[in-house]
């Protein structure tokens, strides 16, 4: 398969294959079912209405109406008269012989000319069909014709005419009616186009269903911790499920996220899982990033600064934006542009009135937030001083590195910091494309710390033995590469540790 988050990983007892995780593809299915159940359904009724207004447009009535034959072999009655008499027997296949021979002798012999003639018409305006009953004598004829009166007219004249020209073309054979025709009150074939709805409705919906499956095995996307670790080849941080609320777009879930609680759990989580490592390698400058827009790494990196900040230890929270005010605290004229999570997070702040960094505004307690120009890393030595003031006032500062593959001096903006974070979308981004973009990150200076996986479904957590909230984290979070945590088993090392 070309996709390696469907493999399973091989045991020490297996021969070293990939096996193809058919559980985890399910999981996979459903999840993608949902996203598309409604533009698979919408795109079924569509086509269905299509296909019901062709019907209903070129629909013609057609009326059936049927004559029932018993064919009765030539046979003697006893073996001392030489005269031989129509006797009903059983012969098995008759019937099928019959209704065969049918189409030759309507065509090439006299009987089609002979029902013309009886009716006085140059064509017969209907078609003959003829069918047998498997293993017996009966067969029969059926007229379909767009006028009933037609159709019974036609099956009287078979009726009268077709008897006679059997015992003469073929001779040992005579065709006795066993069911006249009757008049037929209602077409046939009225409720024909609900076949054809039904049809094309569900035929939509099961290839809707097949181009799922295909886009489910061929997509390569980052669905979870072992897609991280295998895939991208990146220290798994912990996992921040999906928070759903009435704010759809993607610059208004900042204020939905950042105060639900499952996601400042996961920030703690985070804390604790990377707290050691900047304490004891003394980084001071934290960077987010990620590889394209909309996968978080905003709300991460200030939900990030949140759980950091404490009384004696403020943190300021550095994003950037395209025409933002400048340090003199005058904005520049901006072009018309669409909201973004940085508009949502000046009207959540305040201004702080501060002498050195005029345009920083308060954005929780403990925690400022200051808004750069994009443009600012075309001059990287006013950038790092300005890091540098900013580390003079606060204990941490955690910058919002713009996107990796959207802006060509990510790298740049990811060298101001002592270690950054990648923020990863769960099932968004392409694996290809993430790989690139850490790829192109690891020019950096800075440390990789490793990946957080975001906006993760409840299809793609898992509660089980490993996982952040399983068996060797009681409350969901301990702290990595010390001797002490919040766990049940908090003093638990990173080889043996979720």
């Amino acid at each position: 398969m070309p996709n390696s988050q469907y493999k399973k990983q091989p045991s020490k007892k297996s021969t070293g294959r990939d096996e193809f995780d058919f559980f985890n593809f399910l999981r996979h299915y459903g999840v993608a079912f949902k996203r598309f159940f409604s533009l698979l359904l919408i795109s079924s009724l569509i086509i269905t209405a299509g296909v019901f207004a062709f019907c209903k447009l070129s629909y013609v009535p057609q009326y059936k109406c049927s004559v029932t034959f018993l064919a009765t072999p030539l046979t003697p009655v006893n073996n001392q008269t030489e005269t031989p008499i129509y006797h009903y027997q059983n012969t098995e296949g008759l019937g099928s012989q019959l209704a065969v021979s049918f189409p030759q002798i309507f065509e090439t012999g006299v009987l089609k000319d002979i029902v013309c003639n009886e009716l006085g018409v140059k064509s017969l305006d209907g078609e003959i069909k003829a069918t047998a009953s498997p293993a017996t004598n009966y067969f029969e004829l059926t007229v379909l014709s767009g006028s009933p009166e037609s159709a019974k007219n036609i099956a009287d004249s078979l009726l009268r005419n077709y008897p006679r020209v059997v015992e003469n073309v073929l001779g040992d054979i005579r065709a006795d009616v066993k069911i006249p025709a009757k008049m037929p009150t209602s077409p046939y074939n009225k409720n024909a186009y609900l076949t054809w709805v039904f049809m094309a409705f569900f035929g939509t919906f099961a290839a809707g269903m097949i181009l799922i499956c295909v886009y489910v095995v061929r997509r390569k996307t980052i669905c979870s911790k072992n897609d991280v670790k295998v895939i991208l080849n990146q220290n798994y941080l912990c996992e921040i499920p999906l928070v759903s609320g009435k704010n759809t777009r993607e610059h208004e879930k900042f204020k939905t996220v950042i105060r639900s609680k499952s996601f400042i759990e996961s920030m703690r989580t985070l804390k604790n899982r990377t707290l050691a490592i900047i304490n004891d390698a003394g980084y001071r400058t934290i960077g987010f990033v990620s590889t394209s827009d909309n996968e978080g790494k905003t709300c991460v990196g200030a939900g990030f600064a949140k759980v950091l900040s404490g009384v004696n230890e403020p943190v300021v929270f550095v994003t950037f934006e395209e025409n933002a005010p400048s340090q003199s605290g005058k904005a520049k004229s901006r072009s018309r542009r669409k909201p973004s999570t940085v508009d949502v997070i000046k009207n959540m702040s305040f201004d702080k009135q501060n002498a050195v960094f005029p345009n920083i505004r308060k954005l929780f307690t403990n925690v400022d937030v200051l808004i750069l120009d994009v443009k600012i890393i075309q001059n990287k030595d006013k950038l790092r001083d300005i890091i540098e003031q900013l580390k003079s006032s606060y204990s941490f500062v955690i910058m919002d590195i713009v996107a990796g593959s959207m802006h060509s001096e990510a790298v740049k903006f990811a060298d101001m910091c002592d270690a950054y974070i990648s923020v990863v979308r769960c099932d968004y981004i392409s694996s290809d494309k993430i790989k690139s973009t850490l790829n192109y990150f690891s020019y950096s200076t800075s440390h990789n710390l490793g990946s957080v996986l975001n906006e993760v479904s409840s299809a793609y957590i898992s509660y089980g033995r490993y996982t952040s909230y399983g068996k060797y984290s009681k409350y969901g979070y301990s702290y990595y590469y010390r001797n002490y945590g919040y766990g049940q088993y908090g003093n638990e090392t990173p080889d043996n540790n979720p």
